[in-house]
């Protein structure tokens, strides 16, 4: 899987299955309770063109202090979400107020990862 490891050892270790690690667990109870399964994705990589639409309750995006980004769909694929200008909109806002740098289609895509949250949610 691109962006994972299977090496129990390495900060990029995808677990021994989907939502096998306590942190991503506690991550996805908590998207569960949160957003509606309408707004959720089962399979991002087959939902891709599906808009999320104007009556959503809200928006997820990934903050990484570490490197300094901004993540929103699609981590898995260079390719902009049906939702990318809402998604855009606030997430420059953000990088206005915090200096990070967009992960994303047509910005700083750096490569491909798999179990980004933010394709989850």
């Amino acid at each position: 899987a691109s962006g994972a490891s299977s090496n129990p050892c390495s900060d990029e270790y995808h677990g021994s299955g989907p939502n096998s690690e306590p942190e991503t667990q506690a991550i996805v109870n908590y998207a569960n309770r949160v957003f509606p399964e309408s707004q959720r994705r089962s399979d991002p990589e087959k939902q891709m063109n599906d808009a999320l639409g104007d009556e959503i309750m809200g928006m997820y995006m990934d903050i990484h202090s570490t490197g300094e980004f901004i993540y929103y769909p699609w981590g898995h694929a260079d390719k902009n979400s049906p939702d990318d200008d809402a998604y855009q909109a606030i997430a420059r806002k953000m990088s206005f107020k915090n200096g990070y740098d967009l992960w994303a289609s047509g910005f700083d895509f750096l490569y491909p990862v798999s179990g980004d949250s933010s394709d989850f949610i």
